[in-house]
């Protein structure tokens, strides 16, 4: 079988789903460029749970709307995606054998961190899904622990995704976005996740790549905005 890639995908805000845009037709072609997953397990970054990743066993998981203040056309989507409960069996077990912690969650649905990005990259939901909760106060490292503890289900055909963003904005200290220079906290947020991974995050105009179990939930507290609706995947 051949290994699936590991998958970042910045989805910014929920009207990717249905707005035109450089990522919106991206993704509309990233699912054709990719062999078929069996599964698929996403980690999305509007999902946290406190001491240790959850993950999703439901067999039927609802969409859930879990912002507000958007049109009511996003509301009535809903991305009917079977569950992957035996993928996220092979994830805990895989989480313990490396010496994580995990716990299970029964009804979990999918988080717009999820249903966003999968809907345009497969919208006849007819791939198995299931989710994985990142950690609230965990450090990078960790969280690159639970990653390496995945990475084996690549073999088996399972895509594994991190949905979020590479930085966020703080609300406290955010200063008007047209104050920075293009590009200017993309590049500051790639030299922080080179230093905590070890490996080499690339900027590209109009791409970006990342490779890495990172989203805002990191601590990092970068006080820009960043604007990251173009992507590329390894």
């Amino acid at each position: 079988m051949t290994r699936l890639p590991t998958l970042f995908i910045s989805h910014g805000s929920p009207m990717l789903a249905i707005q035109e845009s450089l990522a919106h037709r991206f993704l509309l072609t990233l699912g054709d460029t990719l062999p078929r997953p069996k599964a698929i397990l996403v980690a999305s970054a509007h999902w946290e749970t406190s001491a240790a990743p959850a993950v999703s066993l439901t067999p039927d998981p609802q969409t859930i709307h879990d912002f507000g203040g958007f049109p009511r056309a996003l509301f009535e989507i809903e991305y009917g995606a079977p569950g992957a409960p035996e993928v996220a069996a092979r994830a805990v077990a895989e989480l313990e054998r490396q010496g994580v912690t995990a716990q299970t969650h029964a009804t979990r649905g999918l988080d717009h961190g999820a249903w966003v990005p999968l809907r345009l990259m497969y919208p006849q939901a007819d791939i198995p899904v299931a989710q994985i909760s990142v950690v609230r106060g965990a450090s990078p490292a960790e969280h690159l622990r639970i990653g390496r503890a995945l990475s084996s289900l690549r073999d088996e055909g399972v895509l594994v995704i991190g949905s979020g963003w590479c930085a966020t904005a703080s609300r406290r200290r955010s200063p008007p976005a047209t104050t920075l220079p293009k590009n200017t906290c993309l590049r500051c947020s790639s030299r922080w996740a080179r230093r905590v991974t070890g490996r080499k995050w690339n900027i590209g105009t109009p791409a970006m790549s990342t490779v890495c179990w990172l989203w805002t939930s990191t601590p990092f507290n970068n006080p820009y905005l960043c604007d990251l609706r173009r992507h590329r995947h390894l």
